[in-house]
């Protein structure tokens, strides 16, 4: 089985990623990743700032329209990019754990 994954070209974005196709990997090592990344809209706007952008969707939508026309199988975002209401075309799959936390003293 081939997945082709895609997702912002941010060093988080490129991390959550990898994160996710090596636990793919981890129940099924013979499926082949293809990673696809890319600028969204929100990182090539660094003229307007967010509250001048639309509401929703900066850094999504563009990813959403490509994934409901076929050109990837999924997309990974952080949490905190993706919009509170679903439309409807795509569905929420899977989280992975939360990370480590560290907690410094002061």
């Amino acid at each position: 089985m081939r997945l082709i994954i895609a997702c912002r070209k941010s060093d988080l974005a490129r991390i959550q990623a990898y994160m996710v196709g090596n636990a793919l990997k981890a129940k099924d090592s013979d499926i082949e990743i293809e990673y696809q990344f890319r600028s969204s809209l929100g990182d090539e706007n660094q003229d307007d700032p967010l509250w001048k952008m639309p509401s929703q969707g900066v850094f999504t939508k563009d990813f959403r329209n490509d994934l409901v026309q076929g050109h990837m199988d999924m997309i990974v975002h952080s949490w905190k990019d993706l919009p509170t209401k679903n439309d409807g075309a795509t569905i929420l799959a899977a989280t992975l754990p939360r990370g480590i936390s560290i907690h410094l003293e002061t």
